[in-house]
């Protein structure tokens, strides 16, 4: 009777092992948080790796996670028990043990795609299109950073074809610099629907009708609109474009406009922050958010510098030959509305790339294995 209690005893403590231990389903949970907060890592790295190298005029490489999958396992055993349990008759020492175990393994298996192809360049260098720049400008994104990271070149035309005035965007050249900030602090910006730019032109209306069974017009995204005659119809694009107003003045990408904008790729506002890092001053770039009361309020575009002994968790960091590089985790001033848009900078260059890297594209020799333990 001793002996089956004892039994039930360590068969009871062994239960209770095994209920302290953490569930498949939390170690799932938790694997799951653990892999997005390492993609966040990574990514940010990479982004802040590439400004570096940018700032030192170096070579960008680019990689992402293609696939990640996880393989878990759980074990949960009773250990090994030793006969004869306890004491057992007279004058009989017996020996009893006991060894639960509970193991939990989990070794993650990823795809590291080296972004390298002709179709991921072309795609990164392809300059972001007005439709996009409208998308985050009616999301309320910060106007003077949207113009800044956007526009390379703003050129202001007469209408004999003379150039009146040039403001390039260049931290490069402090004078012109400062000469495109003072431009597009004034005056009204907004980006409106251009009526003219989706014309492509204009067919005869009795063709209209045969035009319509074309399915290439409707591969190529085009549609057939009343013309301004009525014995024509006009040939646009099913896509509204748009166009820059500032000043009462339009401002469109094309070569042929009189006044027009230069727009930037994914992979030249990487370079453009490149730029104001290789500047290092911190008050580089300053722009204006703006507050819910309509006050003004100063921010960084775009800060990073070198590491410091004593650095108080840092938003991001990343070392490249020797030195690490750092987006401080608050701003260096003591001014209350001062604000840094790094990482909002950040995030919305990640989405760029990600929109234009084309990475269904990527070939499968283009992807290393990497096992993670």
């Amino acid at each position: 009777m001793k002996l089956n209690r004892q039994i039930a005893l360590w068969i009871l403590c062994t239960a209770g092992l095994a209920g302290c231990a953490i569930s498949p389903r939390e170690n799932i949970a938790r694997s799951t948080i653990e892999y997005n907060l390492i993609a966040e890592k990574a990514g940010n790295e990479m982004l802040l790796l590439n400004v570096v190298r940018a700032s030192k005029r170096r070579p960008m490489y680019f990689t992402s996670f293609g696939k990640l999958t996880g393989s878990m396992t759980y074990e949960f055993g009773t250990g090994n028990i030793t006969i004869p349990f306890g004491r057992i008759g007279r004058g009989m020492d017996g020996s009893y043990s006991i060894a639960p175990s509970v193991g939990y393994k989990n070794s993650p298996l990823f795809d590291l795609a080296v972004l390298d192809t002709k179709e991921f360049t072309r795609g990164i260098m392809m300059p972001v299109p007005m439709a996009t720049v409208e998308y985050y400008w009616r999301q309320g994104w910060p106007k003077q950073m949207l113009l800044h990271l956007f526009i390379k070149r703003i050129e202001i035309g007469g209408k004999n074809g003379e150039l009146k005035g040039q403001y390039d965007n260049d931290p490069d050249d402090p004078k012109a610099f400062d000469r495109f900030q003072n431009h597009i602090r004034t005056g009204k910006w907004d980006i409106v629907a251009d009526a003219d730019g989706a014309k492509i032109g204009e067919v005869d209306a009795a063709e209209a009708s045969h035009l319509k069974e074309l399915i290439e017009v409707q591969k190529a995204g085009l549609t057939l609109a009343s013309g301004k005659k009525s014995d024509t119809k006009e040939l646009r694009l099913n896509q509204a474009m748009y166009v820059f107003t500032h000043g009462g003045q339009t401002l469109r990408t094309d070569s042929q406009s009189e006044s027009r904008v230069y727009l930037r790729s994914p992979e030249a506002i990487l370079y453009y922050l490149g730029e104001i890092l290789r500047a290092e001053d911190p008050h580089m770039a300053m722009i204006d958010v703006g507050r819910d009361d309509g006050l003004p309020c100063p921010a960084r575009l775009f800060y990073s510098r070198k590491a410091t002994k004593k650095e108080a968790a840092p938003c991001v960091a990343v070392e490249y030959e020797g030195v690490e590089y750092v987006i401080p985790g608050r701003p260096d001033s003591d001014d209350e509305r001062f604000e840094d848009r790094s990482m909002h900078v950040l995030s919305l260059v990640s989405q760029l790339v990600g929109l234009q890297k084309e990475s269904e594209q990527v070939p499968v020799t283009g992807v290393v294995n990497v096992i993670g333990r």
